[in-house]
């Protein structure tokens, strides 16, 4: 770590060192439809579908907008398959967006992603925009 330039936390609140992750929209995988991420958009009853490192904060940001979530965890890296979602019907399926990469072949269209935005802290946005003056001289 004595080599790095900057180390970030994920949900810090520190001007500096902090990400944070807002939400945008919810997008259909099947036909690329965004929608609020409100559940009046969709309903208000969902399955979330994580295959992450720390689903829980992917679960926590759904419920912040309202949803009444109904967990399903995969393994960080997990390889989806179609029967992984045989028995979610009844509801939206609202996952992570990379997850929905793996899943956009095979999900139907009741399968959402959230789509989110990075604050990235003002320090590192200029030192990286620095580095690539520097470079173009």
């Amino acid at each position: 770590l004595r080599s790095v330039d900057y180390l970030l936390y994920r949900g810090g609140e520190d001007p500096n060192h902090g990400v944070r992750y807002t939400p945008v929209s919810l997008v259909n995988l099947a036909t690329r439809l965004e929608c609020p991420v409100t559940p009046q958009a969709l309903q208000s009853e969902v399955y979330g579908v994580a295959g992450i490192g720390q689903p829980g904060q992917f679960f926590d940001s759904l419920k912040e907008q309202g949803f009444v979530v109904e967990e399903h965890v995969f393994v960080d890296h997990h390889v989806f398959r179609a029967e992984d979602f045989t028995r979610l019907s009844a509801k939206p399926i609202i996952m992570t967006e990379k997850d929905a990469v793996k899943c956009a072949d095979f999900c139907g269209d009741n399968a959402w992603y959230l789509k989110i935005n990075a604050l990235i802290p003002q320090p590192l946005l200029q030192s990286v925009a620095a580095l690539a003056q520097n470079a173009g001289e």
